[in-house]
């Protein structure tokens, strides 16, 4: 394929070329008996689709001839999969041989065990967190457009864990409105191979060395292309020999003297933690850890126990037992990436505005802070808008009802309750809760913390 004038021109071959490709299963055939195709012309001549269509094939949108409708066919074929897998672009590999391209590109590494020695960025982690795979690696598919805003127009990330074999392209759809009605273009659905085909089928490869699939790859190209030499096979690939795709993430140089990157677990308990969540949080004037008091560990201690069970025992065993993500991921019988998930997870919910006070101000101290803040608030509404009975505010029936069986009735108990409290409100409703908002703000009672006075903003 090359750029003339502003437009691609396909290689393509002769209409009366023996070796042309004429229908899918024909594709089907070859991608399995050599085990990995790329889809465009590359430095080995005939060795991709494009070299084996005419040029008058492409963009025709017909499913039968059209090799851009048949990369979106195969894409969600079981035993072939599509990504950019050579040289950052395109083609398909077999489920045969991915085993022994992902332990080539992977070099032997999981991916929690590639971020957890610095061999891969921040963006990507983010992006393989978003798959929010399980126990056993299988995440959810996404769209591209579900990726834009962690990968953003510069999707080299995404192709670089294509690279690797850590995503693989599952299919193509379009995107749905509130209606459930499907419009604009067919975009990639993203997914990692594990999901595709089992977390012990992708890693079956791992027992050999990475140098070794190496071998197999460039043997397996020989035998169908013989006159193909190691250089021009390399660059095909588009990766180091052997198995030296996988590098340390080069980083900006600085002028700054270096400094050694201290992690929240080498630090003791609960300094450890208080870190990980936040110091700006606990500390927004000095930014710096001081020893919590005995009411501000009570705080903590009483946040701790609004988590859930296995949230709290991974951080009592990551933050003050100081164990390994290896031994955690053993405790529970998950993996190391699983455990990764649930501490950010436990994370964002310690650091949730309505729990940051329990260990900012201390236990005693937020209860107290509280009280006051009701009595202020039932001073504003005066004695007659204190009595002021549900029904008669412009509430929905459902809101009504909710509130009515949590035992409120007046605008002065819902006024004077905690945030917290009301938005627990069984089958309340983010909406609901949204809806009481509305309303006591109406009131003037739900106001910005720095007010000092009413509810905390949501």
């Amino acid at each position: 394929m090359e750029c003339i004038n502003g437009e691609w021109i396909m290689t393509g071959c002769a209409p009366g070329d023996p070796d042309r490709l004429k229908s899918l299963d024909e594709l089907i055939c070859l991608v399995r008996r050599i085990g990995f195709l790329p889809l465009f012309s590359n430095s080995i001549p005939g060795f991709s689709v494009e070299e084996r269509v005419t040029a008058k094939q492409w963009w025709t949108e017909e499913e039968a001839t059209d090799p851009w409708q048949w990369r979106e066919i195969l894409s969600d074929h079981p035993d072939i999969t599509y990504g950019k897998f050579f040289n950052r672009s395109a083609g398909f590999v077999s489920k045969e041989w991915f085993p022994v391209f992902a332990n080539y590109r992977r070099n032997g590494y999981d991916y929690d065990s590639l971020f957890e020695d610095d061999l891969a960025s921040v963006k990507s982690k983010k992006i393989m967190d978003a798959f929010e795979m399980d126990d056993s690696c299988v995440g959810k598919s996404l769209l591209s457009s579900d990726l834009r805003s962690i990968a953003g127009k510069d999707e080299s990330t995404l192709v670089q864990l294509q690279m690797q074999t850590y995503l693989v392209i599952s299919g193509f759809r379009q995107r749905k409105n509130k209606r459930g009605e499907e419009y604009g273009w067919r975009l990639a659905v993203y997914e990692t191979p594990e999901t595709k085909w089992g977390q012990a089928y992708v890693t079956s490869s791992y027992s050999e060395d990475p140098g070794k699939s190496g071998e197999r790859i460039f043997a397996q190209i020989k035998k169908y292309y013989p006159d193909s030499d190691d250089a021009s096979i390399r660059k095909m690939l588009g990766i180091k020999w052997p198995g030296e795709s996988i590098g340390p993430v080069k980083k900006k140089e600085s002028k700054k003297p270096e400094r050694k990157r201290i992690r929240a677990q080498e630090l003791p308990w609960p300094e450890n933690l208080i870190t990980e969540i936040g110091l700006e949080l606990v500390f927004p004037e000095t930014k710096e850890y001081v020893n919590l008091s005995d009411d501000q560990m009570d705080g903590l201690s009483f946040v701790m126990r609004q988590l859930m069970e296995r949230e709290r025992v991974v951080l009592l065993l990551r933050y003050k037992e100081h164990k390994t993500l290896d031994v955690t991921a053993a405790y529970f019988n998950i993996t190391r990436e699983r455990v990764r998930q649930i501490i950010a997870k436990a994370i964002r919910k310690l650091r949730h505005e309505s729990r940051v006070p329990y260990y900012r101000d201390g236990y005693q101290a937020t209860l107290d802070n509280r009280e006051e803040m009701k009595e202020q608030i039932l001073t504003k509404l005066g004695e007659n808008m204190r009595k002021i009975p549900l029904y008669e505010l412009k509430l929905t029936v459902r809101t009504c009802n909710c509130l009515s069986r949590a035992g409120y009735t007046t605008l002065g108990e819902v006024a004077a309750a905690d945030p917290e409290t009301i938005k627990n409100v069984r089958n309340l409703g983010a909406k609901s809760y949204s809806e009481i908002q509305g309303i006591l703000r109406g009131y003037g009672l739900w106001e910005k913390p720095d007010d000092g006075v009413g509810h905390t903003s949501r």
